[in-house]
């Protein structure tokens, strides 16, 4: 019994706070403006693209504090856009793919996938 109530206590800690919501939200934000730039995607990308950043929403739904955070995350992420990039470029699309590659976008394909199988594993 005591060997159970120290592994829940090392566990729960961990399992508890390693999903970081605004972290997430900031990637919805990556994959949602993805969808919108004028890279050749598959058809399979560019479904994933908005899939995933649906998901990753709907997932933070399930609790009123991970959704807060997760909104958070994605303001924060098309805020920094608007602020870091006008300032440099007149066509503020250009400056859009300066910064979000075709390899950021795919690279955060994978990342929501891995991070949906930790949602889903909570």
């Amino acid at each position: 019994m005591k060997f159970s109530f120290y592994l829940f206590i090392l566990y729960f800690p961990f399992n508890a706070f390693a999903v970081d919501w605004e972290n997430i939200g900031f990637r919805s934000g990556v994959l949602t403006m993805c969808s919108q730039l004028p890279y050749e995607f598959s058809t399979e990308q560019q479904s994933k693209l908005i899939s995933l950043s649906d998901a990753l929403f709907f997932a933070s739904e399930k609790n009123v504090n991970s959704k807060q955070y997760f909104i958070e995350g994605t303001m924060n992420f098309f805020g920094s856009l608007e602020r870091s990039e006008k300032a440099i470029f007149k066509d503020s699309m250009d400056a859009v793919m300066v910064t979000i590659t075709k390899k950021v976008c795919l690279d955060s394909i994978v990342s929501a996938d891995s991070l949906l199988l930790l949602i889903d594993n909570k």
